[in-house]
């Protein structure tokens, strides 16, 4: 978390999420409770319904509620409603173009100076 926020690296900071022990106090910056939502059978045939409706009368619909609730799911409804709007995404290597879809260019990926890893990651996400 410190090289993604930019905090200074003498304050190690990590998110821990349902940890299998108790952290003690003295180590911890800040307790914050998160709620995800809970997708029912209707919220789940609604999603269905939505993705029947993309375009229709030049409307459409993202949201991370349209996925699993996360983030990742918001970005990627929203890819989906750019695609069927035609446009192109800057990072996309065609790998997993949906079926009709218009064909993209390729755009070699970015790795962002000082990121960890060996994945490319989209220098327009940051």
């Amino acid at each position: 978390m410190n090289l993604l926020q930019g905090i200074d690296q003498k304050y190690p900071l990590f998110v821990s999420l349902n940890p299998k022990r108790e952290i003690p106090d003295h180590l911890v910056f800040d307790r914050t409770e998160f709620d995800h939502p809970v997708f029912d059978e209707a919220a789940i045939a609604a999603q269905i319904r939505v993705a029947q409706l993309q375009g229709r009368r030049g409307t459409w619909f993202a949201g991370a509620h349209l996925g699993h609730g996360f983030h990742e799911d918001g970005l990627a409804s929203a890819v989906r409603v750019a695609r069927g709007l035609g446009a192109q995404i800057p990072w996309d290597t065609g790998a997993i173009a949906a079926p009709g879809a218009p064909e993209q260019k390729t755009r070699p990926a970015v790795l962002m100076s000082g990121f960890p890893g060996r994945d490319p990651v989209p220098a327009e996400l940051f």
